[in-house]
């Protein structure tokens, strides 16, 4: 009797062991995040993976765009960079891919994957431009300025509890810098990552 319910105890630990482990990576979320420190796990990769609708490319080390056979023969690197761009303990990942075929004369798309309430990401953005983060504000995003060659002056894309989204609101580069901080995204990210292995 007693083996038995020792049995049945050790089972039921190993069941909730297993429902504990996060889920193997895929290949195409495992090339995306290589070199890439921060603390995602498995399953935050891969559901970032499938939400770009990138795809390996044919040799192995870009990528494509599912069902586009323009970025098949054309493929493109992407730049990774986790960072909690409203300071509550969470990552945003910020996504920099594409080329003059996807992008045209910019030669970049930038997305942003946010957390939505149900705890899942969701793509904001994911057009040709750059993106200028002001300051963070309290567990509040920031407010985000569309820039780079022929954005001046910056449109202002503001947080609406939900995305990114549209103003009318536009700023000149001299004012914009007197925002407060402007961060640059790979700087920030670094930092961010930093901030985790303390």
């Amino acid at each position: 009797m007693k083996k038995i319910f020792l049995s049945s105890i050790i089972l039921l630990m190993g069941c909730f062991a297993c429902g504990a482990q996060d889920d193997p990576i895929t290949p195409g979320a495992a090339l995306l995040f290589k070199n890439v420190g921060g603390n995602l796990t498995n399953s935050e990769k891969n559901e970032i993976f499938n939400l770009s609708q990138f795809e390996v490319s044919k040799d192995g080390t870009q990528f494509s765009l599912i069902g586009d056979e323009g970025t098949a023969e054309y493929p493109f690197d992407v730049r990774i960079y986790p960072l909690d761009i409203n300071l509550d303990g969470t990552a945003e990942v910020i996504v920099i891919w594409g080329n003059t075929y996807t992008s045209g004369g910019y030669g970049h798309n930038t997305t942003i994957f946010i957390k939505n309430t149900a705890g899942n990401y969701e793509a904001n953005f994911g057009f040709p431009s750059d993106l200028i983060l002001t300051a963070p504000k309290n567990q509040r995003y920031p407010d985000i300025l569309l820039g780079g060659p022929g954005f001046e002056p910056y449109t202002i894309y503001r947080w609406n509890g939900k995305i990114y989204d549209y103003t009318s609101d536009e700023i000149a580069q001299d004012k914009a810098d007197k925002l407060g901080p402007i961060y640059d995204i790979e700087d920030a990210s670094k930092k961010y990552i930093a901030s985790l292995k303390n």
